[in-house]
């Protein structure tokens, strides 16, 4: 039963017309969905387990009915089924010996998924993974399949599920980027049930498919073929792949601005986004528009506009047929053949599965008569989709596209109120020009409250927090009324085998793509696209933001505040009184965060009044910036989006290429650098941002006071140094009251580290980050000698190529009894120095992420 059920206006919201419901306040919940969100927030306990209890908490306390020992035993029940059904179908597996081999392999595995990513890149599953030849076959366990995720970079040809592939590369860990309040990239994958991973270019490592595909892929693939052909004019079909090979590439969409309107058609049809570029994407995501692009409950309403049309047509032919079966329910039944069409040409992404699941649930509670909301609708869907395979909770497209939909029927009362008030204002224009304006404003504020709804995760995820959403007014109609609708037509078209017909109707489809991105390259280029670097506040300070939108909305069109509404505002207010005092403003210690960037090298300094620094921001690539996915949003964790200094230890790519987006998107004070310049095109960048900001050439000998008796002095280069490179690297050693606590070495050498101590300098610290992220080429152990630390850090990649640590410093710390901790094993690092004295070691990785046993712990620690 519901709460409040005697309220008439509520009643209504479940009984009522159309007209009613708009006009109702929101309903409370059933009970059943209280149990299913428990159930959801056990299976987020897995990964997440305080805000999914405090999340169970919270509906202890918010529903009514939990007052007595019977049903919250119910709801402790079903947080504690979610939590064991999440370990028990996302347990990690034991991994074979040779899944860890350091060498190159030649593998064959099975195709079980593709999907076209920007920069004519496919991401490709390939289950029962097995080496071929080579020692690894000849072991016990090379029987052994495993799954591992395959990207392949300027793709010869398009690999089918039902194929087998081979390929030579190296194995990697799909674990790593494992920061503190950032998406956990790594166990996105494990619960997949993935936790290996490959990279190839083009023809690099001999990529061989065998065999045929599936009939349904196959199919699919050929509908994919003859749009990409249609649309690319004179580029031949893209090629699938056969036992020779095919050359053709993977997508026949160029990735340059001229071609990128064509690109949205394979991607609103097939999820296909292979001829995007990644700056494309990157303006698309910037305006709040990336969302239109991927397959979703939105594109499935085309679907039910068909289903509406079909029934019109029955009806028109055979007006009797309204007597059987009342229009309503013919129309959703006849929505449900396309939208599982549909489901099956996008390959069934989350997102469009829970849409489609909303459909055929809507249309079972319409045939029986039952009563039901919007609300009521998405939580069995959801629970439904989760009961099958509990790890689709963790699914981002799920969540974004659950969110949206939970945050539109939550707030439909408050968009009742609004469109009735925009039909008084509009009272006196045309009829045709009120409806038009009318239909705008309701899509900029469903877009508005999908916004509220959804920001938590879209800054958790893409640090975006949405401005542009009253683009989507302007670009959702023409898509749902443009560009869909001559999509279909044109597959259709091409289906039937009227080529030159389908071909016209999909061009006629990209051409307001085409304007929108040129409307948005034009903004791009004024600067208006670039989103500013907001705060990244703590979890609290998110359930109170979701708390008081529920609380609003169950006060929207009620004469007073009901008991559900008025104990999400006390909660709201409770957890914003918590998140205050996690402030970092209160935190009385010295605070270093050696961040997992991979291959490079970020740390951040923070002492007790509140100085920050940060030292180096990792390294940048064509289409993976550590700076601005990593290391930014990380430095507005829970803070306001300053940084008081930047230092540059040398200008090798792999500390400074992430400094870019740091420096775009922070007020900086200052900047520290050795004086050298990067190579290539980031030499006038730098050069612009020294220019722009204070800055400071450093030498052996300068010391940077940071209050509270701390100091930065640094120890390396002198003056008169003649070396360049990593010998040139700022190294530099922080004190207190004159006590060494760490030492910054950037990748300083062996000439360079002879240096300092012939020079006599003090070296003696608690902690060192060694070297060139412990290479051998830097080991140095006069160095470890003078500095006696307690600790040695590494900021180094998981399976890297370089297997850095080096063995030589891995020996000589295991000899000497000093601990070696390193990034690639423990993500995040963070050493705290309290008031008091002593310190403490925290660290942003808790279990091993990747199928590593109990008994090979001790090579997980790497000790």
């Amino acid at each position: 039963m519901r709460q409040q059920e005697a309220e008439p206006a509520v009643m209504n919201a479940r009984r009522g017309t159309a007209q009613d419901r708009a006009s109702a306040p929101l309903a409370a919940l059933l009970f059943r969905h209280t149990l299913a969100l428990a159930w959801i927030a056990g299976i987020f306990a897995n990964r997440w387990p305080a805000p999914a209890g405090v999340l169970c908490l919270l509906l202890l306390w918010v529903d009514g009915r939990c007052r007595h020992a019977a049903t919250i035993l119910a709801v402790c029940a079903a947080f504690a089924l979610g939590l064991c059904a999440a370990h028990t179908s996302i347990a990690t597996p034991h991994l074979p010996a040779w899944a860890f081999s350091k060498e190159r392999l030649r593998l064959s595995g099975m195709v079980d998924s593709v999907q076209g990513m920007p920069g004519s890149r496919l991401r490709i599953i390939l289950h029962d993974v097995r080496p071929i030849g080579g020692p690894a076959a000849g072991t016990e366990d090379h029987a052994s399949g495993i799954r591992l995720v395959w990207t392949w970079d300027k793709a010869l040809c398009r690999p089918l599920p039902g194929q087998r592939a081979e390929i030579t590369a190296r194995l990697r860990s799909t674990a790593g980027f494992a920061n503190l309040s950032l998406p956990d990239y790594g166990g996105t994958w494990a619960a997949r049930g993935i936790f290996r991973r490959i990279w190839s270019e083009g023809a690099r490592g001999d990529p061989l498919m065998e065999g045929e595909p599936s009939v349904s892929a196959a199919l699919r693939e050929h509908l994919r073929r003859a749009v990409v052909t249609m649309l690319a004019g004179t580029t031949p079909p893209a090629g699938s792949c056969d036992a020779q090979g095919v050359t053709s590439p993977a997508s026949g969409i160029s990735g340059n601005l001229q071609a990128q309107h064509a690109a949205f058609i394979p991607a609103l049809l097939f999820g296909d986004r292979s001829g995007f570029s990644q700056h494309s994407i990157s303006m698309l995501s910037a305006a709040s528009l990336l969302h239109s692009i991927a397959l979703s409950g939105q594109h499935l309403a085309f679907m039910a506009l068909l289903g509406l049309g079909l029934a019109h047509m029955a009806g028109w032919l055979h007006p009797a047929s309204y007597l059987r079966v009342p229009r309503p329910r013919l129309a959703l039944w006849c929505s449900l053949p396309p939208a599982l069409a549909y489901l099956w040409l996008g390959d069934a992404p989350p997102s469009l599965t829970r849409a489609a699941c909303m459909l055929l649930l809507l249309a079972l509670w319409r045939w029986r008569g039952g009563v039901h909301t919007a609300l009521d609708i998405l939580l069995d869907a959801v629970t439904l989709i989760t009961i099958c395979r509990p790890a689709a909770a963790y699914e981002v497209g799920l969540q974004l596209s659950a969110l949206a939909v939970g945050g539109l029927a939550c707030a439909a009362p408050w968009l009742g109120a609004m469109r009735a008030g925009i039909r008084r204002r509009l009272h006196g224009m045309p009829r045709s020009a009120a409806r038009c304006c009318g239909a705008l404003l309701d899509v900029a504020l469903c877009s508005a409250a999908v916004s509220l709804a959804i920001l938590p995760l879209a800054v958790h995820y893409f640090q975006n927090t949405g401005w542009w959403f009253p683009l989507n007014a302007l670009w959702l109609p023409v898509l749902g009324m443009w560009v869909l609708p001559l999509s279909f037509i044109g597959l259709g078209l091409a289906v039937c085998g009227l080529t030159g017909a389908g071909t016209w109707s999909l061009q006629l489809a990209s051409l307001p793509c085409g304007w929108l991105m040129d409307a948005l390259d034009w903004l791009d280029g004024q600067g208006l696209l670039a989103t500013p670097a907001l705060p990244h506040p703590h979890w609290l300070f998110w359930l109170a933001w979701l708390c008081l939108l529920a609380g609003l909305c169950l006060r929207t069109r009620r004469p007073a505040m009901p008991p559900a509404g008025k104990r999400y505002l006390l909660a709201s207010g409770a957890f914003l009184c918590a998140g205050i005092c996690l402030l970092p403003c209160w935190r009385q210690e010295i605070r270093l965060s050696l961040l997992d960037v991979g291959h490079g090298q970020a740390a951040l300094l923070e002492t007790p009044s509140g100085w920050r620094l940060l030292a180096d921001g990792g390294n940048a690539g064509p289409h993976f910036d550590c700076g601005a996915a990593l290391v930014l949003p990380r430095l507005c964790y829970n803070h306001l989006p300053t940084l008081d200094a930047v230092l540059a230890s040398h200008p090798d790519r792999d500390h400074t290429g992430g400094l870019g987006a740091v420096l775009n998107g922070l007020h900086v004070r200052e900047i520290f650098h050795n004086g050298e310049v990067p190579a290539g095109n980031g030499a006038a960048f730098w050069k612009d941002q020294l220019a722009s900001h204070s800055q400071r050439q450093l030498y052996a000998g300068d010391s940077l006071n940071l209050g509270d008796g701390l100091r930065l002095e640094v120890v390396h280069p002198p003056r008169d140094w003649t070396h360049t490179g990593n010998n040139a690297s700022l190294v530099l050693r922080l004190t207190r009251h004159g006590q060494g606590l760490l030492l910054l070495t950037g990748d300083a050498e062996r000439p360079a580290l002879a240096s300092m101590l012939h020079r006599g300098a003090d070296l003696r610290v608690r902690v060192v980050i060694a070297p060139h992220h412990g290479a051998d080429s830097s080991f140095f152990a006069a160095l470890y000698a003078a500095a006696r630390p307690d600790l040695v850090l590494a900021s180094c990649a998981r399976d890297s190529r370089w297997n850095f640590p080096g063995k030589r410093l891995r020996a000589f710390l295991e000899q000497g009894g000093i601990p070696l901790l390193t990034t690639a094993a423990l993500g995040e690092i963070d050493l705290v120095w309290p008031k008091e004295g002593g310190w403490r070691l925290e660290h942003a990785r808790k279990t091993p992420p990747e199928g590593i046993s109990p008994d090979r712990m001790d090579v997980w620690l790497e000790e």
